[in-house]
């Protein structure tokens, strides 16, 4: 029931989608339209499974932002700098991209 409850909150806000094509390349290209829906499922599925099961390891860190740069026609993108640091593991920096999707 938790792990659900994460995927909620955090699916709608991940663009699966986009994620599949870059992570294929050239190779979105060759796929059939069902071969990337499969690869999208089959990543989104990976993606969340691993972050509901390691989230609650960083229930307890300390994240820093840095500012945020926005960039391409009206700032349609950005980017999130952060810093993730726990007790007893050095600081990890975690950069967040986000694009404007019909207005949001």
């Amino acid at each position: 029931v938790e792990m659900i409850g994460r995927r909620r909150a955090v699916e709608p806000h991940m663009d699966i989608r986009l994620a599949g094509r870059l992570v294929l390349g050239r190779h979105w290209r060759d796929a059939s339209e069902g071969q990337r829906d499969a690869f999208v499922d089959g990543l989104r599925r990976l993606l969340l499974r691993v972050f509901a099961l390691h989230i609650s390891n960083y229930t307890d860190a300390n994240v820093t932002y840095t500012p945020t740069i926005f960039s391409g026609a009206k700032g349609q993108r950005a980017k999130v700098g952060t810093t993730v640091s726990r007790n007893g593991s050095p600081a990890v920096p975690v950069d967040f991209r986000l694009h404007r999707v019909e207005g949001a």
